[in-house]
């Protein structure tokens, strides 16, 4: 029998989306910035307003979010993660069960990461597709079928290079979402996307992460060259 995965999987990507604070100018720029590079290239892309945590003292729920009862079935399980790391992960499982809900892959950025390549459809299955790091545009690391993780505890902990820019299926979202809602939020979003649960992926650099330093439109030549 003969099994198409392209006419039972959407493979098309529905959209990248921007975590903006509105009400950050920080944030409002840098998100700004990653609007303008997605534009350049050809890549679809929409703001998603995220959590505050700058604060330090409350979540701020975005309205967009506020009567969903998902939200309020998050419980925080560790008592040394910060707020705004707290509203970090909120805005990442937002973004995967809207993933769920719509049913078709999206690509994720937090506000610092930069396009210099468009992904429109996605490759894999019930996978995380890392998109690229600042080391691999700049040369000092390759670019691995496996990414690059990150480790902890003298690497017997890996998880995703930091989560600026990747992408994901509704497959992944689902376990994603399963597994946040079976232990709670316990560290931060990358640390939680950890390689022994999920499967984590690359075959290019789409994106990668500049630090807000450098904010002007044209990007730096010696990067994007």
């Amino acid at each position: 029998m003969k099994f198409n995965y392209e006419y039972t999987h959407e493979r098309e990507i529905e959209s990248a989306y921007i975590l903006k604070l509105s009400g950050n100018p920080v944030s409002q720029e840098l998100s700004e910035r990653c609007k303008y590079t997605c534009d350049k290239v050809g890549m679809p892309a929409k703001y998603w307003e995220a959590f505050d945590g700058t604060n330090k003292v409350d979540v701020i729920i975005p309205n967009h979010l506020k009567n969903k009862d998902h939200i309020q079935w998050l419980k925080v399980h560790k008592t040394d993660i910060s707020t705004t790391q707290v509203a970090i992960i909120m805005s990442h499982f937002s973004l995967w069960c809207h993933c769920m809900t719509i049913d078709k892959p999206i690509v994720i950025f937090e506000h610092d990461a930069v396009m210099i390549k468009p992904l429109l459809k996605f490759g894999f299955y019930n996978m995380i597709q890392f998109l690229g790091c600042i080391e691999q545009v700049k040369g000092t690391l390759p670019v691995f079928k496996l990414p690059p993780h990150a480790s902890w505890y003298e690497g017997r902990l890996r998880f995703i290079c930091r989560a600026h820019a990747y992408a994901i299926d509704p497959q992944i979202a689902k376990n994603l979402v399963s597994h946040i809602l079976r232990v709670g939020i316990i560290t931060t979003a990358d640390v939680f996307m950890r390689s022994d649960l999920f499967g984590i992926i690359q075959d290019d650099v789409y994106a990668y992460d500049m630090a807000g330093e450098s904010i002007n439109y044209e990007l730096q030549n010696s990067i994007n060259s």
